[in-house]
């Protein structure tokens, strides 16, 4: 993907969850995201050292990542990543739960004549 693909496609997002290279962290956070960074590990025999971890643990600290270090940590982070983005509104629902909800409201109304 070309790099002006790429930073459109961080522009638009709405959430993004991504590894904790340096390059694309830092472009989230300069298109005024606050992404969640998953850390590639050395324990999980994904990089040769911890620079990813050491990188995302100061960015977390300075509040500019969600930092996740488990998957079990994804859910908590998501919604942490939103509400920090949409300045401590809740969080959008995604498209589709908005349209299930949307949905399930219109059938109700049937029944309520």
């Amino acid at each position: 993907m070309e790099m002006e693909q790429f930073g459109d496609l961080i522009e638009k997002a709405e959430l993004l969850i991504m590894h904790a290279g340096a390059g694309s962290v830092i472009h989230a956070v300069q298109a005024g995201k606050i992404p969640v960074v998953m850390p590639r590990r050395v324990k999980y025999d994904e990089h040769v050292d911890d620079h990813q971890l050491e990188f995302a643990q100061a960015l977390a600290e300075s509040g500019k990542v969600v930092l996740a270090m488990e998957p079990a940590d994804l859910e908590k982070a998501i919604t942490d990543a939103l509400a920090r983005q949409s300045d401590n509104q809740p969080p959008t629902p995604p498209k589709l739960a908005r349209l299930i909800n949307e949905t399930l409201h219109d059938y109700a109304k049937q029944f309520k004549k």
